[in-house]
């Protein structure tokens, strides 16, 4: 604080293991961006390549800074201590060559660096789990090694209680609840939206198991004469392409499912489709859902561990399913396609 009593700007930095696709990365993007536009300094680290590029537009007064200690040297535990301590000597380091008042982690890669190299450096560390750690596999290495490393940080943040939850029963260190921004991207959008297109199914996300786009596909090639007429886009890229595509030609659905990869309009597709779909097994808190309602989009989702029923409110601002079940998944889509009075409703309350 200054003598006034006004905030002075904060020097922070940022950690994450890269900024490639992904929830975790674009929630970086905005907030790294949003503190350089408050007038604080920002310096964004990745262990990616030094040639590397982000995925999300930064604000161009954010340093980015890429480190380029990617994994390399096997994964045995000797591996993981050697490469923990590159990174940890490196950020601590980085840390010293400028006065940071603090230091924010994002994801388990980073976090145990983060935490060790800022109390190395006599920084402040605040670290944050952004997926659901009682479903997210991460290696019996990086679990037994979790709770240690993380009593060096001086802050943890979850994106639900149910997570904090987990947290506390394991860890005594101070864990606060910080739900996800919205981009501010949204509120770039025409205030009047356009009407919505009829027979149009989106769901966006990075192509892997995770996220459950092979229910999804399977889902609605299930609902057959019932869904004539209707198409889906699914958004993103990922690992999973290759099945994702082979499964969509072998259910005979590869004139009414499209896999576009990043779509720069993606909100504005949002405020097009009829129904926004989600099918994930496990999350932390889902971006594309809150941002899905923002737009006033009709929602089915799983009912996955992490923020999703938090953000549907119980099923009164979107229709929840059973994780994994894709039957019942098929049977609530169906139900939805068939009754748009039932499809406006939901996108009367999104917003």
């Amino acid at each position: 604080m200054s003598a006034a009593g006004e905030e002075r700007p904060l020097r922070i930095g940022f950690l994450i293991p890269s900024m490639a696709q992904g929830g975790a990365e674009r929630v970086a993007a905005i907030l790294c961006s949003a503190w350089v536009q408050a007038g604080h300094r920002v310096t964004l680290w990745t262990f990616e390549p030094s040639d590397s590029a982000p995925a999300y537009a930064l604000d161009r007064q954010v340093a980015y800074r890429p480190l380029a200690l990617e994994n390399a040297g096997g994964r045995t535990a000797l591996s993981l201590i050697r490469r923990t301590a590159k990174r940890v000597s490196t950020v601590a380091r980085a840390l010293g060559e400028d006065r940071f008042d603090i230091l924010v982690a994002f994801m388990i890669e980073a976090n145990g660096v983060a935490a060790l190299a800022g109390r190395r450096a006599g920084v402040p560390t605040v670290v944050s789990e952004r997926v659901h750690p009682a479903h997210h596999a991460i290696g019996r290495l990086r679990a037994a090694a979790r709770p240690a490393l993380y009593r060096f940080a001086d802050r943890i943040v979850v994106q639900t209680p149910d997570i904090q939850s987990w947290f506390a029963r394991r860890l005594r260190r101070p864990i606060a609840v910080l739900p996800n921004p919205l981009s501010p991207e949204l509120s770039a959008l025409d205030a009047d939206a356009p009407p919505r297109l009829p027979g149009t199914l989106l769901a966006a996300g990075r192509l892997e198991r995770q996220k459950r786009f092979d229910l999804l596909v399977d889902a609605f090639a299930d609902l057959g004469e019932k869904a004539a007429g209707w198409r889906l886009t699914i958004a993103g890229e990922g690992p999973d392409r290759p099945a994702l595509e082979e499964r969509i030609r072998r259910r005979g659905m590869a004139d009414r499912i499209h896999l576009p990869g990043r779509m720069a309009d993606l909100f504005a597709q949002m405020r097009r489709c009829a129904v926004f779909c989600h099918s994930s097994d496990y999350e932390g808190f889902p971006n594309v859902i809150a941002e899905a309602l923002a737009a006033g989009c009709c929602v089915l989702a799983t009912d996955a561990p992490g923020a999703t029923r938090a953000l549907l409110q119980d099923g009164r601002c979107g229709v929840l399913t059973t994780p994994g079940d894709r039957a019942e998944y098929a049977a609530a889509l169906g139900a939805l396609i068939a009754d748009p009075r039932r499809r406006a409703a939901f996108e009367a309350v999104a917003p």
